[in-house]
């Protein structure tokens, strides 16, 4: 049996291929989006938020986006970590190298009322 961190990265990497992005509301309720989501909460119950936030190191496969994304969803992560989050958001909100990512980031920012017509 593989590790969970291993289990997770392995599981971006699934969804990487099958075009499944944190923010794609189309597929928020796919079986691989759960997965993965359970994937993350287990980790982050088990090693917790700050461990689990070392997958900003990664960003193939959007392993870092994924992981900004539920890290911002834990109510007790540090401020640090829930930063790091926010601008890694940020940054995927505003590449030229997939316009339809950066549009569903862009989107999440603007329904979590984190971005606003003048920036963050």
């Amino acid at each position: 049996m593989r590790d969970i961190g291993t289990e997770y990265l392995f599981k971006c990497r699934e969804n990487y291929f099958k075009d499944i992005r944190p923010s794609c509301k189309e597929v928020y309720d796919s079986e691989d989006y759960k997965f993965l989501s359970q994937l993350a909460q287990f980790y982050i119950l088990e090693r917790g938020a700050e461990e689990f936030s070392g997958f900003f190191q990664e960003a193939q496969y959007l392993v870092n986006l994924w992981t900004a994304h539920f890290l911002i969803s834990v109510e007790d992560i540090v401020s640090k970590t829930r930063a790091e989050s926010l601008d890694i958001i940020v940054r995927y909100s505003q590449t030229e190298m997939n316009s339809v990512l950066a549009f569903e980031e862009k989107q999440w920012l603007v329904e979590n009322s984190l971005y606003t017509n003048n920036g963050l």
